[in-house]
């Protein structure tokens, strides 16, 4: 359940908040990188346990941006 940054970068905003469920495949947060903005998906679908990063901020490659709790 544990959401990295696969690259580095700027995060650039985070669209769920603690607590709310998630599906497989729905967008989480968005990180730019080279000019190029990178949707990170859910894998399984979930609740938002953690959210680890604040956005705006840059972020290096394997951070942990946000942890889901299966559901």
């Amino acid at each position: 359940g544990a959401i990295t940054a696969p690259m580095a970068g700027k995060l650039l905003r985070i669209d769920v908040p603690i607590g709310d469920a998630v599906k497989a495949g729905q967008g989480l947060a968005v990180i730019e990188a080279m000019k190029m903005e990178n949707e990170l998906v859910a894998p399984l679908a979930g609740v938002v346990a953690e959210s680890a990063a604040i956005a705006p901020s840059t972020i290096e490659r394997g951070a942990l941006i946000i942890r889901l709790a299966p559901t």
